[in-house]
């Protein structure tokens, strides 16, 4: 039961990967083809700024949340850890004799 669990996490994050690969691969192909579009200097210029104002700003400030979100849970889940194996030290401690100091 604790195999299916884990494969349907496994599954959910590889949609997840496939999802943000699509959307940043989009993004990357309709701002190559801004910019490889003929057009005089002014105009791309101009294309280019409204790109990075109107697409990577927005991007790049989910990924910034993205990545404290990530950071945050990670320090959780370490902090979890330690005090989950801290308890289970002092457990084993109280059942075994030898493993006193």
């Amino acid at each position: 039961m604790a195999d299916l669990t884990i494969l349907e996490g496994q599954g959910r994050d590889v949609k997840r990967y496939v999802l943000i690969g699509s959307f940043l691969g989009g993004l990357l192909g309709a701002t190559a083809a801004l910019l490889l579009y003929p057009q005089p200097s002014e105009n791309r210029l101009k294309t280019i700024t409204d790109i990075q104002r109107d697409l990577f700003r927005p991007v790049r400030n989910k990924f910034r949340e993205m990545v404290e979100h990530i950071g945050d849970s990670l320090i959780k889940a370490i902090d979890d850890a330690a005090a989950s194996a801290a308890a289970d030290k002092l457990y084993a401690e109280d059942e075994d004799p030898d493993l006193r100091d």
